[in-house]
């Protein structure tokens, strides 16, 4: 049996498009093949023409001006994380937690959460976690074969996170592979258009997660590790602690945002790197300037 949304959609969206340029003669289409390849072109054009830019599509303001992002993203009061989605949209299935993740929560709760969240997070742990990372990358990098090419993605930028975080939240190896099964369909939640399939693999994945998630918790609350999920459970802060939901939202932003960021940070960074190799030379002479580096990456 055909599914109609498949049908209405191409149509809806067309729609939509064409509004969209009457009302400002430029359009703004994420779905394309072309904004996928190479999105700078139209995001050079929105700037220079519509730099507050309506997008019918995904029914909200496009910005791509840097002194219009951060004035929005450090005036809570007036632009809220918290509506971002409507409770019940299809797209963001984690709202149908009690517990938002903290993407979607203003000052104050959001800077309780942040602040429980960085008794785990103390300098002194994330310095612990170097050695390991680098043990992790090297491991990685010398079973490579030295005489073929071979696919960064694959055998570096995807497995790398994954093996990082769940070595961090104390999960078996053999869970690996189900940890990137089920963060990379419930990211795409995090884009500004998504598709019913994709929803649907999304609610799916989240449901999973979080189920898997639940036992990892029970058992820490029983018998502590020296992990971040028994770290989570123990930071208080004035006799405040995570709630049992807030705890499963911030093992899920982890495994999520942790993952797709540090993935998209190493392949752009790499095709960075190879298109400027006058940049990559210096940073090979000057170690000093990684940090900076990265953070420009």
């Amino acid at each position: 049996m055909v599914d109609s949304r498949r049908l209405i959609m191409p149509v809806a969206i067309r729609g939509l498009l064409a509004r969209e340029w009457l009302s400002s003669r430029i359009v703004y289409n994420p779905l394309a093949d072309a904004f996928h390849q190479n999105p700078y072109p139209k995001y050079a054009r929105l700037r220079g023409r519509d730099p507050l830019h309506w997008s019918h599509l995904v029914k909200g303001w496009v910005l791509t001006r840097h002194e219009d992002c951060d004035e929005v993203l450090r005036d809570y009061k007036r632009w809220s994380n918290a509506e971002r989605l409507q409770e019940g949209s299809d797209a963001e299935p984690a709202l149908a937690n009690d517990a938002p993740s903290m993407l979607f929560v203003d000052p104050p709760d959001h800077t309780r959460l942040r602040r429980l969240v960085n008794k785990a997070f103390t300098p002194r742990a994330i310095e612990q976690l170097k050695p390991r990372i680098a043990e992790i990358v090297t491991e990685i990098i010398e079973s490579l074969p030295e005489d073929e090419p071979v696919d960064l993605m694959e055998v570096l930028a995807f497995p790398v996170p994954v093996i990082v975080i769940a070595e961090m939240l104390g999960v078996p190896a053999a869970d690996r592979d189900d940890f990137k099964r089920w963060s990379d369909p419930v990211a795409r939640t995090l884009e500004p258009t998504i598709t019913p399939e994709e929803t649907k693999a999304a609610q799916a994945a989240f449901a999973e997660l979080s189920q898997y998630f639940e036992q990892i918790v029970a058992e820490r609350a029983k018998e502590p590790r020296e992990d971040l999920v028994s770290a989570l459970i123990a930071a208080e802060e004035s006799g405040d602690r995570l709630s049992h939901g807030e705890l499963l939202s911030t093992l899920r932003l982890l495994l999520v945002a942790g993952n797709e960021t540090t993935t998209n940070l190493i392949g752009n960074g790499m095709l960075a790197l190879l298109n400027n190799p006058d940049e990559l030379e210096r940073l090979r002479q000057n170690m000093g300037l990684m940090e900076n580096a990265v953070e420009e990456l």
